[in-house]
């Protein structure tokens, strides 16, 4: 799943007048598209990120598919 850029908060206006948006970066799982992934792992030059952690490994734990239910 991609990473992508959300607005997160008010425009900022700075000393010059000039109108900045604020944004952050939104992970979302590889596996299970759980929007908010927190755990990320380089592979082949790009961040894929997961929604869990076990044993040393960042990895998909299925926490989309447990909202759903």
């Amino acid at each position: 799943m991609p990473t992508i850029l959300r607005r997160s908060g008010p425009d900022i206006i700075d000393d010059k007048f000039n109108r900045k948006t604020p944004r952050a970066m939104i992970h979302f799982c590889e596996d299970c598209g759980y929007e908010g992934a927190a755990f990320g792992i380089h592979l082949g030059g790009t961040l894929r990120s997961y929604c869990g952690w076990r044993n040393g490994d960042a990895v998909c734990v299925g926490k989309a598919k447990a909202e759903a239910a």
